[in-house]
Protein backbone atom coordinates (compact mmCIF):
# COMPACT_ATOMS: atom_id res chain seq x y z
CA UNK A 1 0.00 0.00 0.00
CA UNK A 2 1.48 3.44 -1.12
CA UNK A 3 -0.50 5.43 1.50
CA UNK A 4 2.03 8.03 3.62
CA UNK A 5 2.58 8.01 7.01
CA UNK A 6 0.58 11.19 7.27
CA UNK A 7 -2.67 9.60 5.80
CA UNK A 8 -1.96 6.71 8.20
CA UNK A 9 -2.15 9.13 11.02
CA UNK A 10 -5.10 11.03 9.67
CA UNK A 11 -6.93 7.99 9.46
CA UNK A 12 -5.73 6.39 13.20
CA UNK A 13 -6.60 9.56 14.69
CA UNK A 14 -10.32 10.35 12.81
CA UNK A 15 -11.08 6.90 14.40
CA UNK A 16 -10.19 7.21 17.65
CA UNK A 17 -11.65 10.34 18.06
CA UNK A 18 -14.75 9.16 16.84
CA UNK A 19 -15.05 6.21 19.28
CA UNK A 20 -16.97 4.52 17.09
CA UNK A 21 -15.18 1.46 17.50
CA UNK A 22 -16.46 1.24 21.16
CA UNK A 23 -19.97 2.34 19.85
CA UNK A 24 -19.97 -0.48 17.53
CA UNK A 25 -18.28 -3.18 19.84
CA UNK A 26 -20.37 -2.56 22.76
CA UNK A 27 -23.52 -3.14 20.96
CA UNK A 28 -22.08 -6.06 18.78
CA UNK A 29 -21.47 -7.93 21.81
CA UNK A 30 -23.25 -11.04 22.71
CA UNK A 31 -24.09 -11.34 26.59
CA UNK A 32 -25.91 -14.83 28.20
CA UNK A 33 -29.73 -13.53 29.51
CA UNK A 34 -27.28 -13.45 33.00
CA UNK A 35 -25.73 -10.53 31.63
CA UNK A 36 -22.16 -11.83 31.39
CA UNK A 37 -20.30 -12.08 28.46
CA UNK A 38 -21.08 -14.99 25.59
CA UNK A 39 -18.01 -16.07 24.51
CA UNK A 40 -18.77 -18.94 22.30
CA UNK A 41 -17.96 -19.41 18.67
CA UNK A 42 -14.91 -18.34 16.80
CA UNK A 43 -13.12 -15.24 17.65
CA UNK A 44 -13.84 -12.11 15.14
CA UNK A 45 -10.82 -12.25 12.13
CA UNK A 46 -11.33 -8.09 11.67
CA UNK A 47 -11.85 -5.78 14.70
CA UNK A 48 -14.20 -2.57 14.14
CA UNK A 49 -11.27 -0.35 14.69
CA UNK A 50 -9.88 -1.46 11.58
CA UNK A 51 -12.55 -1.88 9.92
CA UNK A 52 -13.34 1.33 10.39
CA UNK A 53 -9.44 2.45 9.79
CA UNK A 54 -9.99 1.09 6.15
CA UNK A 55 -13.14 3.11 5.31
CA UNK A 56 -11.24 5.67 6.64
CA UNK A 57 -8.00 5.02 4.41
CA UNK A 58 -10.31 4.82 1.63
CA UNK A 59 -11.39 8.36 2.13
CA UNK A 60 -8.46 10.43 3.08
CA UNK A 61 -6.55 8.23 -0.03
CA UNK A 62 -9.04 9.50 -2.28
CA UNK A 63 -10.07 5.78 -3.19
CA UNK A 64 -14.00 4.61 -4.17
CA UNK A 65 -14.90 3.32 -0.74
CA UNK A 66 -15.82 -0.10 -2.36
CA UNK A 67 -16.00 -2.91 0.44
CA UNK A 68 -13.60 -5.01 -2.11
CA UNK A 69 -11.24 -2.03 -2.19
CA UNK A 70 -11.34 -1.58 1.99
CA UNK A 71 -10.05 -4.79 1.90
CA UNK A 72 -7.14 -4.73 -0.50
CA UNK A 73 -6.48 -1.47 1.13
CA UNK A 74 -5.83 -3.58 4.76
CA UNK A 75 -4.53 -6.71 2.97
CA UNK A 76 -1.52 -4.84 1.68
CA UNK A 77 -0.75 -3.39 4.91
CA UNK A 78 3.04 -3.60 5.43
CA UNK A 79 3.79 -4.47 9.32
CA UNK A 80 5.35 -0.74 9.78
CA UNK A 81 1.79 0.57 8.55
CA UNK A 82 -0.01 -1.83 11.02
CA UNK A 83 1.87 -0.48 13.87
CA UNK A 84 1.44 3.06 12.32
CA UNK A 85 -2.47 2.51 12.66
CA UNK A 86 -1.68 0.79 15.94
CA UNK A 87 -3.51 -2.73 14.95
CA UNK A 88 -2.41 -5.46 17.37
CA UNK A 89 0.34 -7.64 15.44
CA UNK A 90 -1.80 -10.81 15.97
CA UNK A 91 -4.59 -9.15 13.94
CA UNK A 92 -2.33 -7.41 11.20
CA UNK A 93 -1.05 -10.98 10.57
CA UNK A 94 -4.73 -12.28 9.62
CA UNK A 95 -5.22 -9.06 7.38
CA UNK A 96 -3.14 -10.72 4.58
CA UNK A 97 -5.38 -13.62 3.88
CA UNK A 98 -9.25 -11.55 4.87
CA UNK A 99 -11.84 -12.64 2.87
CA UNK A 100 -14.45 -10.34 1.03
CA UNK A 101 -16.95 -12.13 2.99
CA UNK A 102 -15.30 -11.10 6.46
CA UNK A 103 -15.81 -8.08 5.46
CA UNK A 104 -19.08 -7.40 4.50
CA UNK A 105 -20.32 -9.50 6.89
CA UNK A 106 -19.07 -7.63 9.93
CA UNK A 107 -20.15 -4.54 7.79
CA UNK A 108 -23.32 -5.26 7.32
CA UNK A 109 -23.65 -6.32 11.43
CA UNK A 110 -22.38 -2.71 12.18
CA UNK A 111 -24.91 -1.00 9.74
CA UNK A 112 -27.73 -3.32 10.83
CA UNK A 113 -27.93 -1.88 13.97
CA UNK A 114 -28.30 2.10 12.74
CA UNK A 115 -30.15 1.18 9.78
CA UNK A 116 -33.48 3.14 10.12
CA UNK A 117 -35.22 1.99 6.93
CA UNK A 118 -38.35 -0.16 6.98
CA UNK A 119 -37.31 -1.76 3.58
CA UNK A 120 -33.88 -3.05 5.19
CA UNK A 121 -35.36 -4.01 8.62
CA UNK A 122 -37.08 -7.75 7.09
CA UNK A 123 -37.62 -10.14 9.23
CA UNK A 124 -35.65 -8.58 12.28
CA UNK A 125 -38.64 -5.94 13.59
CA UNK A 126 -41.67 -8.53 12.31
CA UNK A 127 -41.90 -9.85 15.67
CA UNK A 128 -42.97 -5.92 16.97
CA UNK A 129 -46.41 -4.65 17.25
CA UNK A 130 -46.97 -1.36 15.00
CA UNK A 131 -46.22 0.96 18.17
CA UNK A 132 -43.09 -1.05 18.69
CA UNK A 133 -41.58 -1.26 15.10
CA UNK A 134 -41.81 2.76 14.99
CA UNK A 135 -40.32 3.53 18.03
CA UNK A 136 -37.50 0.73 17.20
CA UNK A 137 -36.84 2.89 13.61
CA UNK A 138 -37.12 6.27 15.41
CA UNK A 139 -34.39 4.74 17.97
CA UNK A 140 -31.65 3.73 14.99
CA UNK A 141 -32.63 7.26 12.93
CA UNK A 142 -31.51 8.78 15.83
CA UNK A 143 -28.34 6.20 16.34
CA UNK A 144 -27.50 6.80 12.78
CA UNK A 145 -27.42 10.60 13.09
CA UNK A 146 -25.08 9.86 15.78
CA UNK A 147 -23.04 7.96 14.34
CA UNK A 148 -22.36 10.77 11.06
CA UNK A 149 -22.20 12.89 13.76
CA UNK A 150 -19.32 11.07 15.46
CA UNK A 151 -17.70 10.87 11.53
CA UNK A 152 -17.78 14.52 10.99
CA UNK A 153 -16.74 15.90 13.95
CA UNK A 154 -13.64 13.80 14.69
CA UNK A 155 -12.44 15.81 11.94
CA UNK A 156 -12.86 19.03 12.60
CA UNK A 157 -10.37 21.82 14.70
CA UNK A 158 -10.96 25.30 16.10
CA UNK A 159 -13.13 27.04 17.55
CA UNK A 160 -16.98 27.11 16.58
CA UNK A 161 -18.19 30.56 14.81
CA UNK A 162 -21.95 30.21 15.47
CA UNK A 163 -21.98 31.22 12.03
CA UNK A 164 -23.19 28.17 8.83
CA UNK A 165 -24.29 27.98 5.77
CA UNK A 166 -26.33 25.02 4.01
CA UNK A 167 -26.55 23.66 0.98
CA UNK A 168 -27.19 20.37 -0.81
CA UNK A 169 -26.15 18.45 -3.66
CA UNK A 170 -27.97 14.92 -5.08
CA UNK A 171 -25.76 11.95 -5.25
CA UNK A 172 -27.56 9.54 -7.66
CA UNK A 173 -27.85 5.73 -6.02
CA UNK A 174 -25.83 2.85 -7.44
CA UNK A 175 -29.50 1.32 -8.08
CA UNK A 176 -30.53 1.88 -10.78
CA UNK A 177 -34.41 4.11 -11.73
CA UNK A 178 -37.24 1.82 -12.50
CA UNK A 179 -41.24 2.31 -13.89
CA UNK A 180 -43.58 2.40 -10.77
CA UNK A 181 -44.88 -0.76 -11.30
CA UNK A 182 -41.10 -2.61 -10.80
CA UNK A 183 -39.88 -2.21 -7.17
CA UNK A 184 -36.77 -0.47 -6.79
CA UNK A 185 -33.75 -2.74 -4.99
CA UNK A 186 -33.26 0.87 -3.47
CA UNK A 187 -36.18 1.71 -1.58
CA UNK A 188 -34.86 4.77 0.28
CA UNK A 189 -33.96 6.38 -2.74
CA UNK A 190 -35.82 8.67 -4.72
CA UNK A 191 -36.69 10.38 -7.74
CA UNK A 192 -36.71 14.40 -9.12
CA UNK A 193 -36.64 15.90 -11.95
CA UNK A 194 -33.53 18.38 -12.76
CA UNK A 195 -34.63 21.64 -14.67
CA UNK A 196 -31.72 21.96 -17.17
CA UNK A 197 -28.89 24.54 -15.94
CA UNK A 198 -25.91 23.53 -16.77
CA UNK A 199 -27.16 19.93 -17.56
CA UNK A 200 -29.65 18.76 -20.14
CA UNK A 201 -32.81 17.90 -18.22
CA UNK A 202 -33.32 14.56 -16.60
CA UNK A 203 -34.54 12.24 -13.86
CA UNK A 204 -32.14 11.66 -11.04
CA UNK A 205 -32.91 8.47 -8.76
CA UNK A 206 -31.07 8.87 -5.93
CA UNK A 207 -30.36 11.09 -2.66
CA UNK A 208 -29.87 14.72 -1.25
CA UNK A 209 -26.79 15.56 0.98
CA UNK A 210 -27.23 17.91 2.88
CA UNK A 211 -24.32 19.86 4.53
CA UNK A 212 -23.77 22.48 7.14
CA UNK A 213 -20.59 24.26 6.64
CA UNK A 214 -18.78 26.25 9.25
CA UNK A 215 -18.35 30.20 8.23
CA UNK A 216 -16.55 33.30 9.51
CA UNK A 217 -18.96 35.16 11.84
CA UNK A 218 -19.90 38.58 10.81
CA UNK A 219 -16.73 41.22 10.48
CA UNK A 220 -14.58 38.23 11.88
CA UNK A 221 -11.48 36.56 11.06
CA UNK A 222 -11.49 34.00 8.19
CA UNK A 223 -11.81 29.94 9.65
CA UNK A 224 -11.49 26.94 7.84
CA UNK A 225 -14.88 26.47 5.94
CA UNK A 226 -15.76 22.52 6.77
CA UNK A 227 -18.80 20.71 7.16
CA UNK A 228 -20.51 20.31 11.06
CA UNK A 229 -23.20 17.97 10.16
CA UNK A 230 -24.15 15.80 7.28
CA UNK A 231 -27.91 14.16 6.23
CA UNK A 232 -28.79 12.14 3.51
CA UNK A 233 -32.76 11.82 2.47
CA UNK A 234 -34.12 10.73 -0.72
CA UNK A 235 -34.23 13.36 -3.52
CA UNK A 236 -38.04 13.88 -3.52
CA UNK A 237 -38.25 14.54 0.05
CA UNK A 238 -38.69 17.69 1.86
CA UNK A 239 -35.17 18.24 3.97
CA UNK A 240 -36.93 21.62 6.24
CA UNK A 241 -38.67 19.54 8.95
CA UNK A 242 -35.47 16.79 9.52
CA UNK A 243 -32.93 19.63 9.35
CA UNK A 244 -34.69 21.85 11.23
CA UNK A 245 -34.65 19.18 14.01
CA UNK A 246 -31.21 18.87 13.68
CA UNK A 247 -30.12 21.97 14.20
CA UNK A 248 -32.39 22.55 17.10
CA UNK A 249 -30.93 19.60 18.71
CA UNK A 250 -27.39 21.58 18.02
CA UNK A 251 -28.86 24.40 20.18
CA UNK A 252 -30.58 22.12 22.85
CA UNK A 253 -27.43 22.53 25.28
CA UNK A 254 -25.40 25.14 23.70
CA UNK A 255 -25.75 27.95 21.02
CA UNK A 256 -24.00 26.01 18.44
CA UNK A 257 -26.15 27.71 15.30
CA UNK A 258 -26.86 31.50 16.08
CA UNK A 259 -26.87 32.87 12.11
CA UNK A 260 -27.84 30.64 8.96
CA UNK A 261 -27.07 31.41 5.19
CA UNK A 262 -30.11 29.40 3.21
CA UNK A 263 -30.60 29.19 -0.75
CA UNK A 264 -34.43 29.24 -1.85
CA UNK A 265 -34.28 25.62 -1.88
CA UNK A 266 -34.56 25.79 1.82
CA UNK A 267 -36.60 29.47 2.84
CA UNK A 268 -39.21 28.34 0.31
CA UNK A 269 -40.58 25.71 2.69
CA UNK A 270 -43.25 26.19 5.09
CA UNK A 271 -42.82 28.53 7.74
CA UNK A 272 -43.76 26.06 10.28
CA UNK A 273 -41.63 23.43 9.15
CA UNK A 274 -38.61 25.50 8.53
CA UNK A 275 -38.59 29.55 9.86
CA UNK A 276 -40.51 29.50 12.92
CA UNK A 277 -38.58 25.90 14.39
CA UNK A 278 -35.35 27.74 14.10
CA UNK A 279 -36.38 30.97 15.03
CA UNK A 280 -37.40 29.66 18.22
CA UNK A 281 -34.07 28.26 18.41
CA UNK A 282 -32.66 31.40 18.16
CA UNK A 283 -31.34 30.94 14.98
CA UNK A 284 -31.14 33.92 12.44
CA UNK A 285 -31.56 33.23 8.91
CA UNK A 286 -29.92 35.34 6.29
CA UNK A 287 -31.70 34.08 2.01
CA UNK A 288 -32.64 35.15 -0.90
CA UNK A 289 -36.43 36.44 -1.45
CA UNK A 290 -37.92 34.59 -4.47
CA UNK A 291 -39.55 36.12 -7.58
CA UNK A 292 -43.22 35.38 -5.60
CA UNK A 293 -41.80 36.93 -2.19
CA UNK A 294 -41.15 39.97 -3.46
CA UNK A 295 -43.32 43.52 -3.86
CA UNK A 296 -46.14 43.92 -1.89
CA UNK A 297 -48.07 41.92 -0.31
CA UNK A 298 -51.15 43.60 1.58
CA UNK A 299 -51.34 45.32 5.02
CA UNK A 300 -51.34 45.14 8.47
CA UNK A 301 -53.27 47.48 10.65
CA UNK A 302 -52.48 49.92 7.84
CA UNK A 303 -48.71 49.36 7.42
CA UNK A 304 -47.63 48.14 3.99
CA UNK A 305 -45.99 44.69 3.72
CA UNK A 306 -43.69 44.49 1.13
CA UNK A 307 -40.71 41.86 0.31
CA UNK A 308 -39.42 41.15 4.18
CA UNK A 309 -40.64 43.95 5.80
CA UNK A 310 -43.78 46.10 7.00
CA UNK A 311 -43.29 49.77 6.37
CA UNK A 312 -45.29 53.01 6.91
CA UNK A 313 -48.60 53.61 4.72
CA UNK A 314 -47.46 56.99 3.43
CA UNK A 315 -44.31 54.58 1.44
CA UNK A 316 -44.04 55.73 -2.15
CA UNK A 317 -45.30 53.14 -4.36
CA UNK A 318 -41.93 53.24 -6.38
CA UNK A 319 -40.49 52.02 -3.38
CA UNK A 320 -42.93 49.03 -2.81
CA UNK A 321 -40.37 46.35 -4.91
CA UNK A 322 -36.75 46.59 -5.61
CA UNK A 323 -34.66 45.35 -8.22
CA UNK A 324 -33.29 42.41 -7.40
CA UNK A 325 -29.47 42.24 -7.02
CA UNK A 326 -27.92 39.94 -9.69
CA UNK A 327 -24.83 38.28 -8.26
CA UNK A 328 -23.01 39.44 -11.20
CA UNK A 329 -23.88 43.44 -10.88
CA UNK A 330 -21.29 45.66 -11.09
CA UNK A 331 -20.22 47.66 -8.24
CA UNK A 332 -22.00 51.54 -9.70
CA UNK A 333 -25.09 49.18 -9.81
CA UNK A 334 -24.66 47.79 -6.46
CA UNK A 335 -24.38 51.02 -4.89
CA UNK A 336 -27.96 52.20 -6.79
CA UNK A 337 -29.37 49.40 -5.78
CA UNK A 338 -28.01 49.90 -2.17
CA UNK A 339 -28.97 53.44 -2.09
CA UNK A 340 -32.89 52.85 -3.01
CA UNK A 341 -33.03 49.82 0.19
CA UNK A 342 -31.73 52.50 2.68
CA UNK A 343 -34.31 55.06 1.29
CA UNK A 344 -36.56 52.86 1.72
CA UNK A 345 -35.50 51.41 5.33
CA UNK A 346 -36.21 54.62 6.68
CA UNK A 347 -40.02 54.23 6.35
CA UNK A 348 -39.61 50.53 7.94
CA UNK A 349 -41.20 50.11 10.89
CA UNK A 350 -39.01 49.42 14.01
CA UNK A 351 -39.48 46.53 16.27
CA UNK A 352 -38.99 47.39 19.62
CA UNK A 353 -37.46 44.70 22.01
CA UNK A 354 -37.53 40.32 21.15
CA UNK A 355 -39.94 38.68 19.70
CA UNK A 356 -42.33 36.99 21.88
CA UNK A 357 -42.72 33.25 22.37
CA UNK A 358 -45.49 32.97 19.87
CA UNK A 359 -42.90 34.89 17.24
CA UNK A 360 -45.59 38.41 17.94
CA UNK A 361 -43.39 41.41 18.16
CA UNK A 362 -43.90 45.02 19.27
CA UNK A 363 -43.18 47.40 16.63
CA UNK A 364 -43.28 51.09 16.20
CA UNK A 365 -43.60 53.21 13.67
CA UNK A 366 -41.17 55.19 11.75
CA UNK A 367 -42.09 58.52 12.78
CA UNK A 368 -42.28 57.77 16.82
CA UNK A 369 -39.14 56.25 16.61
CA UNK A 370 -37.32 59.22 15.04
CA UNK A 371 -36.44 58.06 11.58
CA UNK A 372 -38.88 60.56 9.48
CA UNK A 373 -40.70 63.19 10.18
CA UNK A 374 -44.77 63.63 10.04
CA UNK A 375 -47.67 65.50 10.36
CA UNK A 376 -49.83 63.08 12.18
CA UNK A 377 -46.92 62.37 14.65
CA UNK A 378 -46.36 66.18 15.93
CA UNK A 379 -43.49 65.00 17.69
CA UNK A 380 -42.06 63.77 15.01
CA UNK A 381 -41.93 67.45 12.99
CA UNK A 382 -39.11 68.75 16.04
CA UNK A 383 -36.78 66.39 14.31
CA UNK A 384 -34.41 68.06 12.22
CA UNK A 385 -34.81 68.87 8.72
CA UNK A 386 -32.16 66.03 8.02
CA UNK A 387 -34.57 63.54 8.67
CA UNK A 388 -36.94 63.08 5.82
CA UNK A 389 -40.24 64.10 5.90
CA UNK A 390 -43.21 62.10 5.31
CA UNK A 391 -46.30 63.46 3.34
CA UNK A 392 -49.41 61.34 3.89
CA UNK A 393 -52.28 61.66 1.46
CA UNK A 394 -55.26 62.72 2.27
CA UNK A 395 -57.09 59.40 2.79
CA UNK A 396 -54.29 58.71 5.60
CA UNK A 397 -54.96 62.35 7.14
CA UNK A 398 -58.78 62.17 7.30
CA UNK A 399 -59.02 58.35 8.81
CA UNK A 400 -55.66 57.28 9.41
CA UNK A 401 -54.77 53.64 10.10
CA UNK A 402 -54.19 52.10 13.81
CA UNK A 403 -50.34 52.61 13.15
CA UNK A 404 -50.46 56.08 12.61
CA UNK A 405 -53.08 56.54 15.72
CA UNK A 406 -50.76 54.42 18.19
CA UNK A 407 -46.97 54.65 19.46
CA UNK A 408 -46.92 51.33 18.88
CA UNK A 409 -48.50 47.78 17.85
CA UNK A 410 -48.56 44.32 17.86
CA UNK A 411 -48.20 42.54 14.57
CA UNK A 412 -48.61 38.73 14.73
CA UNK A 413 -45.86 36.09 13.42
CA UNK A 414 -47.65 35.08 10.82
CA UNK A 415 -46.36 38.70 8.93
CA UNK A 416 -43.75 37.87 6.87
CA UNK A 417 -43.35 34.49 8.49
CA UNK A 418 -41.36 33.18 5.83
CA UNK A 419 -39.35 36.45 4.26
CA UNK A 420 -37.76 38.31 7.64
CA UNK A 421 -34.50 37.69 7.90
CA UNK A 422 -31.55 39.16 10.49
CA UNK A 423 -30.82 42.00 7.72
CA UNK A 424 -33.56 43.82 5.66
CA UNK A 425 -33.15 42.02 1.98
CA UNK A 426 -31.24 43.68 -0.71
CA UNK A 427 -29.14 46.34 1.09
CA UNK A 428 -25.47 46.87 1.84
CA UNK A 429 -25.42 44.91 5.24
CA UNK A 430 -27.46 42.49 3.81
CA UNK A 431 -25.18 41.79 0.63
CA UNK A 432 -22.11 41.77 2.82
CA UNK A 433 -23.55 39.33 5.53
CA UNK A 434 -25.50 36.97 2.76
CA UNK A 435 -23.76 36.96 -0.68
CA UNK A 436 -20.22 37.59 0.62
CA UNK A 437 -20.13 34.56 3.00
CA UNK A 438 -22.84 32.24 1.47
CA UNK A 439 -20.13 31.39 -1.02
CA UNK A 440 -17.83 29.36 1.15
CA UNK A 441 -20.40 26.73 1.48
CA UNK A 442 -19.61 26.05 -2.67
CA UNK A 443 -16.05 25.30 -1.47
CA UNK A 444 -17.08 22.37 0.85
CA UNK A 445 -19.29 20.59 -2.25
CA UNK A 446 -16.51 21.06 -5.08
CA UNK A 447 -14.36 19.52 -2.92
CA UNK A 448 -16.27 16.44 -2.22
CA UNK A 449 -17.65 15.89 -5.98
CA UNK A 450 -13.86 17.27 -7.39
CA UNK A 451 -12.89 14.38 -9.63
CA UNK A 452 -9.53 14.52 -9.14
CA UNK A 453 -10.44 13.79 -5.21
CA UNK A 454 -13.79 12.14 -3.33
CA UNK A 455 -15.81 12.48 -6.30
CA UNK A 456 -19.09 11.77 -4.45
CA UNK A 457 -20.94 10.14 -7.82
CA UNK A 458 -22.55 7.15 -8.94
CA UNK A 459 -20.42 4.05 -8.64
CA UNK A 460 -18.20 5.49 -5.79
CA UNK A 461 -20.10 3.46 -3.19
CA UNK A 462 -21.63 0.61 -4.48
CA UNK A 463 -24.02 0.15 -2.01
CA UNK A 464 -27.85 1.04 -1.21
CA UNK A 465 -30.29 2.29 1.56
CA UNK A 466 -30.22 5.66 3.24
CA UNK A 467 -27.88 4.25 6.08
CA UNK A 468 -25.25 2.76 3.91
CA UNK A 469 -24.53 5.23 2.29
CA UNK A 470 -24.81 8.31 4.52
CA UNK A 471 -22.13 6.34 6.41
CA UNK A 472 -19.67 6.01 3.56
CA UNK A 473 -20.58 10.02 2.60
CA UNK A 474 -19.37 11.08 6.04
CA UNK A 475 -16.07 9.47 5.86
CA UNK A 476 -15.86 11.51 2.78
CA UNK A 477 -16.96 14.74 4.16
CA UNK A 478 -14.48 13.67 6.91
CA UNK A 479 -11.84 13.34 4.40
CA UNK A 480 -12.54 16.89 3.25
CA UNK A 481 -12.31 18.56 6.11
CA UNK A 482 -8.84 16.79 6.93
CA UNK A 483 -7.96 18.77 3.66
CA UNK A 484 -9.85 21.91 4.25
CA UNK A 485 -8.12 22.52 7.79
CA UNK A 486 -4.88 21.55 6.13
CA UNK A 487 -5.01 23.98 3.72
CA UNK A 488 -5.98 26.86 5.69
CA UNK A 489 -3.23 26.07 8.45
CA UNK A 490 -0.24 26.01 5.55
CA UNK A 491 -1.44 29.12 4.08
CA UNK A 492 -2.54 30.88 7.53
CA UNK A 493 1.76 30.28 8.54
CA UNK A 494 2.64 31.64 5.28
CA UNK A 495 0.90 35.10 5.63
CA UNK A 496 1.98 35.15 8.82
CA UNK A 497 5.64 34.22 7.71
CA UNK A 498 5.29 37.13 5.33
CA UNK A 499 3.68 39.51 7.32
CA UNK A 500 7.17 39.10 9.68
CA UNK A 501 9.17 39.77 7.18
CA UNK A 502 7.78 42.76 5.45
Amino acid sequence: MNTGTGALRAATRLIDRSGLADFFDARLARVKPNGDPDRRGRPRVLSVRTLLIGIALAAIDDRELHLVRIRRILGGLSSGQADTLRIPRSEAARLAKLTDRQVSYLWCRMIDLIDPSPHFAGDRLASLDPDGRAAELARRETMLQEVLDRIVEASLDGDRTGSYALDWTFLPSWAKRRPRHKPSPDPDAGTVYIEGGLEPKHFLFGYQVHALVRIAAEGGRPVPNVCERILLQAAAANPAPTLARLITNMNRTEQSVRELLVDRGYSMKVADDWHNPLRRAGVELSFDLHENQRGPHGTTQGAVIADDGVFCPALPEALFGLERLDDFAEAAVRDVIFAEAARRNRFSLVQLGAEKPDGSRRCSCPAAAGKVRCPLKPDSMNLPYSRPTVYPDRTLVADPPKVCTQRTITIGNEVCDSTRQKHRWNTEDWYDAYKRRRRAVETFFSLIEDQGKQEMARGRVKIMGVARTSFMVAFWAAAVNLRVIGRFNTSTKHARVISLTR
